[in-house]
C-alpha cells in the first residue's frame, strides 16, 4: 500500500526535482546548440512540407494502434468494445500527461472505463500490460535499430533475447497473479489466455515500427537524412520516449525525451540539427495528439447523439 508520510515527503521534494532535471535538460540542449551555432546560421533551413504531412498520416496509425491495442486488452479480460470507444477512452485520458503529477491520466482512463461498466481491477491490470507492453516494445525496436545501424551497436543485441523472455513472462497468467498477490491488489476474476496477450505483444511491436518510420519522415523533412539511417533515427525515438515516460518528475517527458533524443540523433546528423529536429518532435506529435484528442471529443458527441436518438 505505500508509506502515506513517505509519499507526502516525495511530493514536496518533486517541484524542486522537475525544476533540476528540466534545468538539466534545457542546458544540454543549449550547449548542444551553441556547439554547432555557425553552421546552424549557414544552413538555409526549409520544410518538406509533403513529408512532414505523411509523417502525421503515420503517426496517426501510431495512435490508432495504441487504441488498438488498448481495445484488444479490454476484450482479453472480457470486455469487448467497439474499436472508437475504446480509442476514445485511450486518447483522451492520454491527455492527462501532461498534467503535473502522474496519476491524472490513471484516473482519467478509470472514470472513462467506469462509465462503461468496466471494474477498476480490470481497468488497471490492462493500464500496467499496455505500458508494459509498449515499453519492452519500444526497448526492442531500439535495439534492433541501434544494432543494425552500425558495428559498435551490435553488442546491444545480447539484450534482445533477455527482454524477449521478459516478454513472454509478462504475459503468463500465473505470473499476473503473482504480482497482484505480492503487491496486496485485487486478482481479476478473469485472466486472458497467454495466445490472447501473446498477439498483444505483436501488436505492440508493429505499433513501434510505425512510429519509428513516422518520425523518421518527419526528420528528413527538416534535414537530410539518407534511407540507411532510418532505421537508427525510428530507434532513437522509441528510446527517447521511453526514458521520457519513465521521467515521471517531467510532465510529459518535456525536456527530458528532447535532449536523450538529441544526444541518440547526433551520431547521425550535426549537433544543431539534431537539436532542432529534437525540439521540432515535439511540436509535431503534439499536434498528432490534439488531432487525436479532437476525433476523441467528436466520437464522444457521435455516440451521445446516437445513444439519444435511440430512446
Amino acid at each position: 500500500m505505500g508509506d502515506p508520510g513517505r509519499r507526502g515527503h516525495l511530493a514536496r521534494w518533486r517541484p524542486l526535482l522537475t525544476a533540476l532535471v528540466l534545468s538539466a535538460a534545457f542546458a544540454y540542449l543549449g550547449v548542444a546548440l551553441a556547439s554547432d551555432w555557425h553552421s546552424l546560421r549557414q544552413h538555409r533551413w526549409s520544410i518538406h512540407w509533403g513529408r512532414w504531412a505523411l509523417s502525421l498520416v503515420l503517426a496517426g496509425g501510431w495512435f490508432a494502434l495504441r487504441g488498438l491495442l488498448w481495445q484488444s486488452l479490454l476484450r482479453s479480460f472480457g470486455h469487448p468494445l467497439h474499436f472508437r470507444e475504446a480509442f476514445r477512452m485511450w486518447a483522451l485520458s492520454e491527455l492527462g500527461r501532461y498534467l503535473p503529477g502522474s496519476v491524472w491520466y490513471a484516473l482519467g482512463r478509470g472514470h472513462l472505463a467506469a462509465e462503461k461498466g468496466i471494474g477498476a481491477a480490470v481497468t488497471f491490470t490492462c493500464m500496467a500490460l499496455e505500458l508494459s507492453l509498449v515499453l519492452l516494445g519500444a526497448a526492442l525496436i531500439s535495439i534492433a535499430g541501434f544494432g543494425a545501424a552500425s558495428d559498435s551497436g551490435r553488442p546491444l543485441l545480447v539484450a534482445a533475447p533477455v527482454l524477449l523472455v521478459l516478454a513472454l513472462a509478462l504475459v503468463q497468467p500465473r505470473v499476473l497473479r503473482a504480482v497482484f498477490r505480492s503487491t496486496g491488489r485485487t486478482v481479476p476474476e478473469r485472466l486472458p489466455g497467454v495466445r490472447k496477450l501473446l498477439g498483444t505483444l505483436l501488436l505492440s511491436g508493429v505499433l513501434w515500427l510505425v512510429m519509428g518510420l513516422s518520425f523518421a519522415v518527419f526528420a528528413s523533412s527538416l534535414v537530410p537524412l539518407p534511407w540507411s539511417r532510418w532505421p537508427a533515427a525510428g530507434s532513437a525515438y522509441a528510446a527517447s520516449w521511453a526514458i521520457g515516460f519513465l521521467a515521471i518528475v517531467s510532465p510529459g517527458g518535456l525536456g527530458v525525451r528532447e535532449s536523450v533524443l538529441t544526444a541518440l540523433l547526433r551520431p547521425l546528423m550535426p549537433a544543431g540539427s539534431a537539436v532542432v529536429v529534437a525540439l521540432g518532435s515535439r511540436v509535431w506529435i503534439t499536434v498528432a495528439e490534439a488531432l487525436g484528442a479532437l476525433l476523441a471529443l467528436w466520437i464522444g458527441r457521435t455516440s451521445a447523439r446516437e445513444t439519444e436518438s435511440k430512446t
